[in-house]
């Protein structure tokens, strides 16, 4: 038997057969500066590989308390995972995605919607983490 939620907002199912593209969660720590260094460095290891469902988003933007605006580029759907985070990165087919927002769709724990924004192909030394 198949399960399926149906969000609220926009009527769409999201159901478990739909899950299917392996992604990569990515956890991020931060390391304080040597001494005599002003420069943190950014660490990022393997937090979870789950099945998800990814939209592509078009013209959708969001802004944060400060008016930056930044672009959603994608949607993840995922088994709902307590510990997902903003600070955290997805990895899918070479490309690097920032995640903007992690939502528990509809308050369930059953799904999470996870809006990301394209950070680049990860052989580039701008997007390396």
């Amino acid at each position: 038997m198949a399960v399926c939620k149906v969000t609220q907002r926009t009527h769409k199912r999201v159901c478990i057969g739909s899950l299917n593209r392996k992604i990569e969660i990515h956890v991020r720590s931060i390391k304080a500066p040597a001494k005599g260094s002003v420069d943190f460095s950014d660490k990022y290891t393997l937090k979870k590989k789950v099945w998800a469902m990814i939209e592509t988003v078009s013209g959708e933007t969001m802004f944060n308390a400060s008016n930056i605006e930044t672009v959603v580029t994608h949607q993840f759907y995922i088994r709902y995972i307590p510990d997902v985070d903003i600070v955290d990165v997805i990895v899918y087919g070479g490309l690097r995605y920032t995640l903007v927002n992690v939502e528990n769709l509809n308050n369930e724990n059953y799904f999470l919607l996870i809006k990301a924004s394209d950070r680049g192909d990860s052989d580039l030394p701008a997007n390396e983490f």
